[in-house]
């Protein structure tokens, strides 16, 4: 059983472990307002992933779910997971929402030709009160557009 104490420090390390993450992103959003260059996007899908696997619990075999044509929309923790990457590396708001003008700069810097940024971007808003699923709906529309190699998840 686990001392109150030792909850407090598990709290506490947790919390200091979201403000690291989210000290990560801040710099590099600053320091790359013209897009990460491929080795960075790649270093930022690995601390996100090992982040909030960790923050939301799920085991790696679960995780991997999330690649499948259709995410399991039943699996809470699946979602939840999209939502931490989402959320943590600033694709999308509090509230679920895209944030295109983060992205956009990010895509171009990948190789994504402007006509794909545009159409996927107009293409892949879904209407829904469930913010989970509609971070899900966003990852699987774009999925359809974009190469593998530009998602964190």
């Amino acid at each position: 059983m686990i001392s109150n104490s030792n909850r407090k420090r598990l709290r506490l390390g947790h919390i200091i472990m979201k403000i690291i993450l989210m000290i990560i992103v801040a710099i590099s959003v600053w320091s790359n307002s013209n897009g990460f260059n491929s080795k960075e996007w790649a270093d930022l899908g690995r601390t996100l992933k090992e982040e909030c696997k960790k923050e939301i619990g799920i085991e790696e075999v679960r995780r991997q779910k999330v690649h499948q044509t259709v995410v399991d929309k039943s699996d809470i923790l699946l979602l939840k997971y999209v939502q931490c990457v989402g959320i943590n590396g600033g694709f999308v708001d509090e509230d679920g929402n895209v944030n295109v003008d983060f992205i956009k700069p990010h895509l171009r810097n990948l190789g994504i030709p402007e006509d794909v940024i545009t159409e996927s971007t107009q293409n892949c808003v879904k209407k829904s009160e469930d913010i989970l699923l509609k971070i899900v709906y966003y990852y699987e529309c774009y999925r359809e557009y974009l190469p593998a190699r530009v998602f964190a998840v």
